[in-house]
């Protein structure tokens, strides 16, 4: 088949549609990528991409259109969504490539894939939008709208349209689809679950992980965003509460948004030999701390919104490790862990998570060892990358018949 896929982050970006794209590839089809110029998650546009509109990489052709590159601020993301928006749906409708089906993946904001509908309707092929994020909740979870003014009306409307614009919605999590159904009042039919593929290394070489020494004790490791939703500081302010008589280290890998204000409280708290800030690694690099650690962290902030019952990819990546996991998570998530039975799950109140990290301090290997056995079962039966590519590529064909 011919698919055309539209999603504003490709490679160098770290993001899971570029091995989605490559496996496509190497299942026989002919993939074209509609991106824009790397710069999530990267020091600004990279010299080599600057003014790139097209290459081809292990057999994917890549169109790249231009993008106001994030800076800090609300006005700068703003800035980014609305140029890849206008770039992109310019690009499309001038395209003249045949193509069989579009996919796009609709990570933040679901307008980033305005451009794939406008296509797909043009040329009369069919439309498969995969949803790992949901608009315009997701604007209102973040504080960046108030559902009773005017702008949430319009985004509401502009969201509903794009969703409505799609022949076939994947989501990333179940209770995804209460939102479509009883907010953007939208029929369930063409609305189906499919697992997140797991975030692999995309690199054109594997680059070979540095072997990491980890401190003695107990070794619980985060790796990820460090934002609001992330519960990153509530972590450290239970870590400086735990008895010293047991050596402790809390491990936090990548940046965000949040990332100066938990050094900060890792610094008033007197902590910083428990917390130990390590900056971005690549997969690799970060698959190493997880071989070593005694745990891995996997939190997300709960709440009444959908947005915060999701299953997040870091979930499913941790599950790949064989390590238990410390889990501060509801919904979608919360519900997947307890099916599984690897992991120690709790309640996101201060005193709990302290009474949670004693009580992982204190379990034995051989616990420790199922528990991390239970998780890589799971991750090996639902959620390795060929089966979810399986579904993933039933569904794009299905959607041409």
């Amino acid at each position: 088949m011919r698919i055309l896929i539209v999603c504003q982050y490709y490679y160098p970006e770290k993001v899971t549609i570029t091995p989605i794209a490559e496996n496509l590839v190497k299942r026989g089809h002919q993939v074209s990528v509609v991106t824009g110029l790397p710069n999530y998650g990267l020091d600004g546009i990279p010299n080599p991409y600057r003014g790139l509109s097209y290459e081809e990489r292990n057999g994917v052709k890549i169109h790249r259109v231009w993008l106001r590159p994030r800076k800090k601020g609300k006005l700068s993301l703003i800035l980014n969504y609305l140029s890849f928006n206008f770039s992109s749906r310019r690009f499309l409708s001038r395209l003249k490539e045949e193509f069989d089906v579009v996919y796009s993946m609709s990570m933040s904001p679901v307008m980033s894939v305005e451009g794939a509908c406008t296509y797909a309707r043009k040329h009369g092929i069919p439309h498969v939008l995969h949803c790992l994020d949901l608009w315009p909740e997701s604007a209102v979870v973040a504080g960046n709208v108030n559902p009773e003014h005017l702008l949430y009306r319009i985004l509401y409307r502009w969201s509903r349209k794009i969703y409505l614009g799609a022949d076939e919605i994947l989501i990333s999590s179940p209770s995804f689809k209460d939102y479509f159904v009883s907010t953007l009042r939208m029929p369930s039919s063409n609305i189906s679950y499919l697992p997140q593929p797991p975030l692999i290394e995309a690199d054109e070489e594997a680059r070979p992980a540095k072997d990491v020494e980890l401190p003695e004790g107990f070794n619980l490791v985060y790796a990820g965003n460090v934002g609001k939703l992330q519960l990153i500081e509530e972590m450290i302010e239970a870590v400086g509460k735990l008895p010293k008589e047991k050596p402790f280290h809390f491990h936090v890998i990548g940046t965000g948004a949040n990332f100066e204000a938990a050094e900060r409280k890792a610094k008033e708290l007197g902590i910083q030999d428990r917390v130990l800030f390590h900056g971005p690694k690549s997969v690799a690099e970060v698959s190493s701390f997880y071989e070593k650690a005694d745990m891995i962290l996997v939190s997300l902030r709960s709440g009444a919104s959908p947005v915060y019952k999701t299953i997040p990819n870091k979930l499913i990546t941790s599950l790949a490790c064989g390590k238990p996991i410390f889990a501060l998570i509801a919904g979608d998530g919360r519900a997947l862990l307890e099916q599984i039975g690897g992991s120690l799950i709790v309640d996101q109140i201060g005193e709990k998570i302290v009474a949670g990290l004693e009580t992982a301090m204190f379990l034995d290997e051989e616990t420790k060892k199922a528990m991390g056995e239970a998780n890589r079962e799971a991750f090996e039966k639902r959620f390795a990358f060929e089966k979810v590519m399986d579904q993933l590529e039933a569904a794009i064909v299905s959607a041409k018949k």
